[in-house]
């Protein structure tokens, strides 16, 4: 069974923000393997409206798609995108082989504002109606406490100008109850995927999806078996792994 990939991108973001993940994820499982989704309103040079329903269906279209096509559906979610991947888990009772959250916010306070109108210089400004509309599902979303067999991985650059590091920590202890992996970027920024740290950040998607990908057989049982036969201290760890 191959691997259908849906990327979504943050709410004042666009399809660039992953597209060097995007690129190389077509490269190691195939184009039609991967789409990089274009949120409602995002295709123009107008400013877009928050439009939760209009935003889970494109994802639902994507999802749909490839569940057609009976394959392994990974959801990857930059910023607010993240949060769009767990509200359309939520409302469809949808269960994807793979989420990853990639600097994702889980609550908006007043802390927030100095950050967004720096993340936002030279930007146009975006409706008070949208924002408030954009906090509120962030917050509901992020208060939320999802099932400990929902396979994820939280990926945060630790230099996240936007969302702080320990948001990160929160969605693993917090919402994923300890079950999720947690990977810390060096040096990378929110645009984690552009810039410092990026392409460490490209490899750990990619081998969380190689694990995905390549099932898990026999061969690699018989492996952990001799290993922890040598090692009985990494019994505990492999088990776990």
């Amino acid at each position: 069974m191959s691997v259908g990939i849906v990327l979504i991108h943050g709410y004042t973001g666009s399809p660039g923000n992953l597209q060097p993940l995007a690129r190389q994820l077509a490269v190691n499982f195939g184009n039609d393997s991967v789409k990089s989704i274009c949120l409602p309103g995002h295709s123009t040079n107008e400013t877009p409206l928050f439009d939760e329903p209009k935003f889970l269906d494109c994802i639902k279209a994507a999802a749909d798609l490839y569940k057609k096509e009976r394959r392994k559906i990974i959801l990857i979610g930059h910023s607010t995108g993240g949060v769009l991947a767990l509200s359309f888990i939520l409302k469809y009772s949808f269960a994807p082989h793979l989420l990853i959250l990639v600097s994702a916010p889980k609550r908006i306070d007043v802390s927030y504002m100095e950050r967004w109108k720096k993340h936002r210089t030279g930007r146009a400004e975006m409706p008070f109606s949208s924002i408030a509309k954009m906090v509120s599902l962030i917050n509901h979303v992020g208060a939320q406490r999802f099932n400990n067999k929902l396979p994820a991985l939280i990926l945060h650059g630790d230099q996240d100008e936007l969302v702080p590091l320990q948001e990160a920590d929160e969605w693993r202890k917090n919402s994923f109850n300890n079950s999720a992996r947690l990977v810390i970027i060096p040096s990378a920024g929110h645009d984690i995927f552009r810039g410092a740290g990026s392409a460490p950040a490209v490899d750990v998607i990619l081998r969380a999806v190689s694990d995905i990908a390549v099932p898990f057989g026999k061969q690699d049982r018989k492996t952990i078996d001799t290993l922890t036969m040598v090692e009985p201290e990494l019994k505990k760890f492999l088990a776990v792994s």
